[in-house]
């Protein structure tokens, strides 16, 4: 998903501790929630932020982390306005990865829609 000019959308993440980060993966794999286009973060105030699919969490499933998944575990929704996109989603061939190192130094009569001629 992505805003205009290319730039990518906020995506929506369940913050928690460094501790509880494992389970509350596991249990938003299972539940097919996890966003795997997106890396796990590590946020400014030291806890963990994992994106999650979809415009919001439903109450039931925080209410599941914080009370049988993690008992005692604090979790709150936030927006990752810049997420980083995964390994995976990032994955490009070689001739790609070559592409891209080359475009800032090759003088703009070489490019075709913005990619070198090859």
């Amino acid at each position: 998903m992505e805003r205009e000019g290319g730039k990518p959308a906020a995506v929506v993440a369940v913050v928690t501790e460094p501790r509880f980060t494992q389970r509350y993966r596991e249990y938003l794999e299972k539940e097919k929630l996890l966003d795997r286009q997106h890396r796990v973060e590590k946020m400014p105030d030291g806890t963990v932020a994992l994106p999650v699919l979809g415009e919001a969490l439903p109450e039931q499933h925080l209410r599941e982390l914080r009370n049988r998944v993690a008992p005692g575990s604090t979790c709150r929704l936030t927006q990752l306005l810049h997420p980083v996109p995964s390994k995976k989603a990032q994955g490009r061939s070689p001739a790609q990865r070559l592409c891209l190192e080359f475009m800032p130094v090759l003088p703009s009569s070489m490019l075709v829609s913005g990619t070198p001629m090859l």
